[in-house]
């Protein structure tokens, strides 16, 4: 390959394809040469990539006066990471409509979009972007994470492998790319971005080491089961805090000690307190940091491996497990995140009180080759995805939709987190609104809204009568407002009330804005069906067994 160009297909071309395994395209799509980037990382792009955000907006409006397009891009990109969204929203959409043709302008405002939760606003102006340059390899980036927050996983590598050919050097490219390789190449890439020194915040750079110093223990992580199992049913249990039900709970055993786990899909892997780990032998190995709701700080975290977890008739070997260090972090024994079953088919029924895992329908053409095994370390979305052998090379596939599952609900996902649009209605103040992004989190005592949402529909006033409390401690400012109707997977669910805190934190490790939480209130009374391999989701609801004093 001449390094110094590369063919690049029309973005139309590559998102042709919508079924199973490799992206597929329709007609051939014309081709156009690009050039790959050669200039070395700027001093601006590098103080992004620190988050020193100051240098960074002084760096790229210095640019702007001999850079207009690199400049104003990066000055709206340090503002979005600043979480200045406002002034990003205006900065970006004066820029594109002054110059409309303008590829980066388009693409920077695409950017916003995402950033902002507008998911098919943000593809159409990346699609017009590319139709003005295809050589634009930030519009490859964008449309890789909408692919792969879509579930289009083998489409959304094409597209991270060419924005990583066009521009090998932007630290956003780079790691998303980073991402997709496996293990082994992963590990030596990574080396060499700690090596180059430039791109890594202090803290984070302490992280990704102490990572890499432990990626040999990544080999105990396979949490494989010692019986194969196909199917299996088990129990849910009650959480009683007094006579009121506080949540819904599995009992796990480690190494033969049983613990109550709430099942919690706004969670990730096997989480324990550190009262519940005291007792179990376990041997720390490494140390990181766990963020959640709450405004007392992160928690620090340990990761250990646990020789047996029996679940059910399901016994794994071999798993990871996160403790979370602070002592008021949680007040019962641990979490267990939807995504540890992320390999099977996942039904929560809480009216009848029984989680059930079933094999996940085959791909056309598939072969039965993976070993049973829970994902436990909750760290890489792609291990739900990715079909790995360890004889052969990892295929990334297309979300499928089995004909029997055609009416289920598509959602995004990012990480562990499953998000779900959610239209809004205020019948007093006959406003509804666009749709939001909301997160399906089992562990959420109830439906939770940003203010930002909620005022776009309802009245918000502060509420010094609720408190919010999560692993992070407790919430300082909390609101409440108006009732609404919320419309999501094909239900209705009013709500008298509803409660709202900032999500400003948790949109911005998201990296799109994240408008609420569907909780407990609504989640327990309805059988939940997840499919985490193809992002999607059912809700079933059925009045004869509804529970709702079963809510908290």
């Amino acid at each position: 390959m001449n390094l110094g160009k590369i063919v690049c297909a029309t973005l139309a071309g590559l998102m042709l394809g919508t079924g199973y395994g490799k992206a597929q395209t329709g007609a051939t799509p014309p081709r156009v040469n690009c050039t790959m980037r050669k200039t070395a990382l700027s001093d601006a792009e590098a103080a992004l990539a620190r988050d020193e955000y100051s240098a960074a907006l002084n760096l790229y409006r210095e640019m702007a006066k001999t850079d207009p397009n690199t400049g104003k891009a990066g000055t709206i990109r340090t503002l979005i990471e600043q979480n200045e969204l406002n002034e990003a929203v205006d900065q970006s959409q004066a820029w594109a409509k002054a110059e409309p043709k303008n590829a980066v302008a388009i693409e920077t405002l695409a950017e916003e979009l995402f950033r902002e939760g507008e998911l098919a606003n943000a593809a159409a102006n990346a699609e017009l972007a590319h139709t003005l340059d295809t050589c634009n390899a930030r519009v490859y980036l964008l449309t890789a994470r909408l692919d792969d927050m879509k579930g289009n996983f083998a489409t959304g590598q094409k597209h991270i492998e060419l924005a990583h050919r066009l521009d090998p050097v932007d630290p956003e490219i780079r790691w998303q790319w980073i991402n997709t390789l496996p293990r082994a190449r992963r590990m030596e890439e990574t080396a060499a971005v700690l090596r180059e020194d430039k791109v890594l915040a202090s803290k984070r750079k302490e992280r990704v080491a102490d990572a890499l110093a432990h990626a040999n223990d990544s080999e105990k992580d396979e949490c494989t089961m010692i019986r194969r199992i196909e199917s299996d049913r088990v129990a849910i249990q009650p959480m009683l805090d007094g006579k009121r039900v506080a949540g819904l709970a599995l009992d796990v055993s480690f190494n033969g000690k049983r613990r109550r786990l709430e099942i919690d899909t706004g969670a990730s892997g096997l989480v324990l307190s550190r009262g519940a780990a005291s007792g179990l032998g376990l041997l720390r190995e490494q140390k990181t940091a766990s963020d959640g709701i709450g405004d007392e700080g992160e928690v620090a975290t340990s990761i250990a491996h646990v020789e047996s977890v029996r679940i059910g008739d399901m016994e794994f070997q071999n798993c990871a497990v996160h403790i979370l260090e602070r002592r008021r972090a949680l007040d019962i024994d641990g979490l267990i995140g939807g995504n540890v079953f992320s390999k099977y088919l996942l039904t929560l029924d809480f009216p009848k009180m029984e989680l059930r895992i079933d094999p996940l329908p085959k791909r056309p053409g598939e072969t039965d080759k993976l070993t049973a095994s829970l994902d436990t370390t909750g760290d890489e979305a792609s291990k739900a995805v990715v079909a790995i052998d360890k004889n052969e090379e990892s295929h990334r596939y297309d979300r499928y939709i089995a004909p029997e599952m055609q009416d289920w609900t598509k959602v995004y996902r990012i990480g562990h987190n499953l998000l779900v649009p959610v239209t809004m209605t205020d019948e007093k103040q006959k406003r509804t609104s666009k749709d939001k992004l909301f997160i399906v989190d089992t562990g959420s005592d109830s439906i939770l809204i940003s203010p930002d949402a909620a005022s776009g529909v309802t009245k918000v006033h502060n509420d010094y009568t609720v408190g919010v409390h999560g692993i992070a401690g407790d919430v300082k400012r909390v609101y409440s407002t108006e009732g609404l109707n919320f419309y999501f997977a094909h239900l209705k669910q009013p709500v008298y009330e509803v409660t709202a805190m900032d999500t400003t934190r948790l949109s911005h490790d998201e990296g799109v804005e994240v408008s609420g939480l569907l909780g407990a209130t609504v989640l327990h009374r309805v059988t939940l069906h997840i499919d985490y391999r193809d992002n999607l989701i059912k809700l079933d609801f059925d009045p004869e067994h509804d529970r709702p004093g079963s809510a908290h």
